[in-house]
């Protein structure tokens, strides 16, 4: 009797062990297959939902990045003569010196990042407008950072009252943070498991765009709410400098190819708050598509998504379009020389 109720504990034991180990194995798998998830696709595909620590500079890195840090932007313009001096980019036929009859802040699509400085949508403006068009946008610059590059350009002298620093009350996107990216780190399938249910995967899942919900009003990162508030500064400071101003929204190709496939604009909250507030603005999407008869926008762009050089020249006929429209100039003589002289 003893015997058999020892065999039965011992089969029990055994049928315990052989689970525990099954499991074990189950979760050894899980743990692998999630790791080679997140750091080879995920950190192609979807490198925005993922964060790896970057590599600790040497000393000397760390010197040189301080030599080049700009104390209020972060980082300067690839142009820009010193760190606190914004240049704006060379416009051939045109000196540095010479007065710019327009001038624009903004990203790499501002900036006109992937081709030269002739194929830029800022070159084939000044040639139909005879005049220099004054690009200071930056490479990954933020809203806040186009405007505050804005406010301590010398060149468009001019007074500021206030802080944007108020609208940015926490970083919503810091990494494993409810909206921020996921570390790569054990466990692995936990943050995969983390990755599967942010919104950005649903919105892939669903052909949008995978920012949409964070240009909803409401979200918890509050970017329709900044955006806003920041072009409404940047509206004022052009008041104070009397200078005739507006946005300009420059086609992401998801949303882009969103509107093509929809006729819908995920950007819609944006637009109806620039109304609401009489902000002025060139949506770029609805003419684009026009000019395209409807076909993808893939043909314009290269590399990492920016424009190429007829990109560049379709963007510079809409703005073109839109401030004679407008009435904010007079088309100028072609002639303009280049020696800096400019007729205004």
């Amino acid at each position: 009797m003893d015997n058999s109720i020892n065999k039965q504990r011992r089969t029990r034991k055994l049928i315990i062990l052989g689970w525990v180990a099954i499991a074990c194995l189950v979760i050894a798998a899980l743990e692998i297959i999630s790791y080679v998830f997140l750091t080879t696709f995920a950190s192609s595909r979807v490198a925005y939902l993922t964060f790896q620590p970057p590599v600790f500079p040497s000393r000397d890195d760390y010197e040189d990045y301080l030599a080049e840090r700009h104390p209020v932007l972060g980082w300067p313009g690839a142009d820009d003569e010193a760190p606190e001096t914004p240049s704006a980019r060379n416009v051939p036929g045109y000196t540095a010196s010479a007065d710019a009859c327009i001038t624009s802040y903004g990203d790499s699509f501002v900036y006109g990042n992937e081709v030269e400085a002739e194929e830029a949508w800022s070159n084939y403006l000044s040639a139909r407008m005879g005049c220099r068009v004054g690009n200071y946008g930056v490479s990954a610059y933020g809203t806040g950072q186009a405007l505050l590059r804005f406010q301590i350009n010398e060149d468009d002298l001019g007074s500021f009252s206030g802080n944007p620093d108020k609208f940015l009350q926490h970083e919503a996107y810091l990494p494993d943070s409810t909206l921020g990216p996921v570390s790569i780190e054990f466990p692995y399938s936990v943050k995969v498991l983390r990755i599967a249910l942010k919104d950005e995967v649903r919105n892939w899942i669903a052909k949008r765009p995978a920012w949409s919900n964070a240009i909803q009003p409401g979200d918890p990162s509050g970017s329709l709410e900044v955006t806003v508030a920041i072009a409404s500064k940047f509206m004022r400071l052009c008041q104070d400098r009397e200078k005739e101003c507006f946005i300009v929204l420059f086609p992401a190709e998801t949303e882009y190819d969103y509107f093509h496939r929809t006729q819908d604009r995920i950007i819609q909250p944006l637009l109806d708050e620039f109304d609401r507030r009489s902000i002025p603005f060139l949506d770029l999407t609805p003419p684009f598509h026009k000019v395209l008869v409807g076909a993808p926008i893939g043909t314009f762009l290269i590399g990492q998504g920016h424009f190429n050089a007829a990109g560049n020249r379709i963007v510079a006929d809409l703005l073109y379009e839109y401030l004679t429209s407008k009435g904010y100039l007079f088309r100028q003589p072609n002639n303009t020389p280049s020696n800096g002289t400019e007729k205004k």
